[in-house]
């Protein structure tokens, strides 16, 4: 599993700020998750749920994130600290195809690379404290069939075919015959 490293953060005027860079990314009526930790309390939760107020937030503590089967259009990691490491295909489970994940006070250098490594796209430097990258446009699992090349070298009647070899000729009556077990030794 690939994890992140997160910074601590304190819940502060930071926060807020990233909240306010992060609603203007989020379309209104959208479904967003925010991972959080355990021990926010629930005033910090109304804080967000008014500045996220177009959108339908849920949110969940990091160790319960892959038990739930519902699929989110917005995933926010690290908004009120905390969060030091996460894994990147549970929060994948809990994305839509195409959808977004932005992560908060993150070390943005290494994290473009860790994003693109772990199958997301497009990623977006919003702040110093905010970068945002997209899902795969496919659920996570999914299979689709390979369709069947196309015949490459068809034969017509005006090829010259003298230049072909014909397979019966390859090998050899010595190629053909059964080898002789006798012949061969096993072991030491």
């Amino acid at each position: 599993a690939h994890t992140c490293k997160s910074s601590e953060a304190v819940v502060s005027t930071q926060s807020t700020g990233s909240m306010e860079v992060l609603k203007n990314q989020i379309p209104e009526g959208s479904a967003v998750l925010v991972v959080r930790p355990d021990n926010i309390t629930p005033d910090l939760l109304q804080v967000a749920l008014k500045t996220l107020s177009t959108a339908s937030v849920s949110f969940e503590i990091t160790e319960r994130l892959g038990l739930s089967k519902e699929t989110y259009d917005f995933v926010i990691v690290g908004l009120f600290g905390g969060v030091e490491e996460f894994d990147y295909e549970v929060i994948q489970k809990a994305m839509k195809p195409g959808s977004t994940l932005a992560i908060v006070n993150g070390n943005n250098d290494s994290l473009s690379l860790d994003l693109l490594i772990n199958g997301f796209s497009d990623t977006k430097v919003l702040s110093s404290t905010v970068i945002t990258a997209k899902s795969p446009s496919f659920a996570l699992g999914t299979s689709s069939a390979i369709k069947k090349a196309p015949k490459v070298w068809k034969l017509s009647a005006d090829d010259d075919l003298e230049d072909l070899i014909d397979a019966d000729e390859l090998l050899t009556e010595e190629d053909r015959a059964a080898p002789d077990k006798k012949t061969y030794t096993c072991g030491p």
